[in-house]
């Protein structure tokens, strides 16, 4: 095992080239080294395994383990000199990306600062005990770091449901927005503006009537719900991931070059959370598809394709499947469309829902198992590839999110002036 000591603890799962037995472990790392123990205090701890010192110079095969970069595919050990992957890492995409690592490693611990307050506020907005959230984003650091941007007096107070929503929301963006790739991050942070120039005043009742079509303030609920749920298991798992975020960033012919991998462990990880991302996309792409029908046609009922159908409900209602109606819908050149293109893939579209699934430990693959009328096919990713797939259409959802939430605030506005 060659290990490339950084800042975090290496989690240690592989499985063993000749016998397929699945190692795991961790590697700790002190907050500082410690000269006077043994390897400066890092430890080793090995499931399913004997660390042993070998006589031979040679081991049988090498495993990189690493938190901070790309773990390279384990491989048959060799005379030749092998790059550590800082050195790799550095040699392919230079300081940008060590200092990209280092935003992100930042990100990381201001996320664990507050991810506890996060979830409280979270779960209290989502079951509607707004008496008791009132108060906790009114005193929690997190929230009045939130209400500090809106520039009010040092004295001001949440007071009503709207505020509620709006410093929610606030909040995730602000632990997350770190973890999403550039572009679409700065998309995500520029939308309270460019919303509102691409739907103007004049438009702001068709958003209100799209609003009540897709199914009032329930469909907004649902889809704060799922996305809570959804984002809390994220949450979880993000610390490993960390690597890939970089590479997707700085260096993207990294995750489709086949040398690189992640763990089996996380690739099972991620087939559950796929199928939940997908579901939730396709659920809620229809607000993207009704705000298409209103900028470039003028009316939510009018859509990029002919259909026998009449009406937003009867169309988007009208297909065999989610994917279909995605596909079919979701018109490329329209205003709103392109962030949500090419992220569903045929390879995966139903993933863990519809497929049987297995992993090919000798390929680092993940093998997909569709049986339909009696004929079964099966789709082969590699491990990177389908792990890079999956955040790419988490990353998609915040987008969407951030749609969502734009019209939840202009039909909830619309709400308090007719009461």
């Amino acid at each position: 095992m060659r290990t490339q000591i950084g800042f975090s603890n290496i989690t240690i799962n592989f499985n063993c080239p000749n016998c397929h037995t699945q190692i795991t472990g961790l590697v700790t790392i002190p907050s500082e080294p410690k000269p006077e123990m043994k390897n400066l205090g890092i430890e080793f701890l090995v499931n399913n395994a004997e660390v042993f010192n070998s006589t031979n110079d040679l081991a049988d095969f090498v495993v990189e383990l690493s938190s901070e970069f790309l773990q390279q595919k384990v491989v048959k050990d060799d005379d030749y000199f092998q790059p550590t992957p800082f050195i790799r890492s550095f040699a392919s995409y230079g300081k940008q990306g060590i200092d990209n690592l280092i935003r992100l490693k930042n990100a990381l611990i201001r996320l664990f600062k507050y991810k506890n307050e996060y979830t409280i506020i979270s779960n209290l907005w989502n079951s509607e005990k707004f008496r008791t959230l009132i108060i906790k984003l009114n005193e929690m650091s997190l929230t009045r770091l939130m209400i500090d941007t809106w520039k009010k007096p040092k004295a001001f107070k949440i007071t009503n449901e709207l505020e509620m929503l709006m410093v929610v929301h606030q909040s995730r963006v602000f632990l997350l927005s770190p973890f999403i790739e550039k572009n679409r991050r700065n998309r995500i942070l520029d939308y309270p503006t460019t919303f509102n120039k691409i739907i103007n005043s004049s438009e702001h009742q068709k958003i209100v009537n799209l609003s009540k079509l897709l199914g009032d303030k329930k469909y907004y609920i649902d889809f704060e719900k799922r996305m809570h749920e959804i984002t809390l298991q994220y949450m979880e798992i993000l610390p490993d991931f960390i690597p890939l975020l970089n590479s997707m960033d700085e260096l993207k012919t990294d995750i489709t070059s086949g040398k690189y991998t992640v763990t089996t462990k996380h690739v099972a990880l991620l087939t559950a959370f796929y199928a939940k991302a997908y579901e939730l996309f396709c659920d809620k792409i229809d607000l993207i598809i009704g705000l298409n029908n209103i900028t470039v046609r003028g009316n939510c009922n009018l859509f990029c394709v002919s259909s026998a159908k009449v009406g937003f409900d009867n169309v988007i209602n009208s297909f065999n499947s989610k994917y279909m109606k995605l596909s079919s819908l979701l018109c490329v050149f329209d205003t709103f469309s392109l962030p949500y293109t090419g992220l569903i893939s045929n390879k995966i579209r139903n993933a863990e829902g519809h497929f049987d699934r297995d992993f090919n430990i000798d390929k680092n693959t993940i093998i997909f198992k569709d049986s339909h009328r009696g004929r079964v096919s099966e789709i082969e990713m590699d491990y990177l590839e389908f792990c890079s797939a999956t955040i790419k259409l988490f990353n998609a959802l915040n987008e969407l999110f951030e749609v969502s939430y734009q019209m939840d605030k202009l039909y909830r506005i619309s709400l308090i002036g007719t009461s």
